[in-house]
């Protein structure tokens, strides 16, 4: 999650979604030499902490895959992210270069906690094709997933989340040539409010940065354009 509070000074605190990792860069030397208040806080939050903070008007938005909110809260879709069968590079399945649903229940499955929008994907795509599968391991963070995956103890079904992370642990992110797997990753706010100036540079820095990797929605490179609009104002 990516969110924003006022203290004393501004503080920029952008809190991730546990498995949703973007590099994020400044827009230039001068954006942080003329804006000496601005500090970038990370931390890791789920949905619920997310929809709360944002109701106690504790931040001014956030970013992550939670399509599902409470009324007060808007949801706008930035890109679409995709899942990948993780493996080691030993695996027989590494060699061939991709994954479909049809080898799932044939595997170790290293699964995503029921209740994270990760399961709900991977759980999605087995109810389209009547496959049962039975979860070696279950786990809430992806690190715990990729660690059991590098120990060959199973395979997981993830976002990719850093080509050097999993070069670094001998894993290998294979597409799913017969389904769509992905998931919408988002801009909550509070509905009907406009974001700060300090937010929209934010979130301009994020989508620079995520443009790298994914295809952004229409409506996220408009707001794309709107926030270096206000960045190139502050510089």
């Amino acid at each position: 999650m990516l969110s924003l509070r006022s203290t004393l000074k501004w503080k920029a605190k952008l809190k991730l979604h546990k498995s949703e990792k973007i590099a994020i860069r400044c827009r230039s030397d001068a954006y942080e030499i003329s804006n000496p208040q601005v500090r970038v806080l990370i931390s890791e939050h789920l949905g619920p902490e997310m929809f709360v903070a944002l109701q106690n008007r504790d931040v001014e938005f956030g970013i992550g895959p939670y399509r599902r909110v409470p009324q007060g809260i808007v949801f706008q879709t930035l890109f679409q992210q995709p899942f990948y069968l993780i493996v080691h590079t030993s695996h027989p399945l590494a060699s061939r270069g991709h994954a479909s649903l049809a080898d799932l229940p044939n595997l170790n499955l290293l699964c995503p906690a029921p209740g994270t929008t990760a399961r709900e994907v991977l759980d999605h795509a087995l109810m389209t094709r009547g496959l049962i599968v039975q979860p070696r391991y279950e786990a809430l963070q992806y690190q715990t997933l990729f660690v059991l995956a590098s120990a060959q103890l199973g395979v997981t079904v993830m976002p990719m989340v850093n080509q050097e992370l999993l070069v670094a642990m001998n894993l290998v992110p294979l597409p799913f040539d017969d389904f769509p797997m992905q998931r919408a990753v988002g801009l909550l706010k509070r509905d009907g409010e406009k974001l700060s100036a300090i937010s929209a540079i934010l979130i301009a820095t994020l989508l620079d940065a995520a443009c790298i990797h994914y295809k952004l929605t229409p409506e996220a490179e408009q707001l794309r354009n709107q926030s270096v609009s206000k960045a190139n104002d502050q510089i």
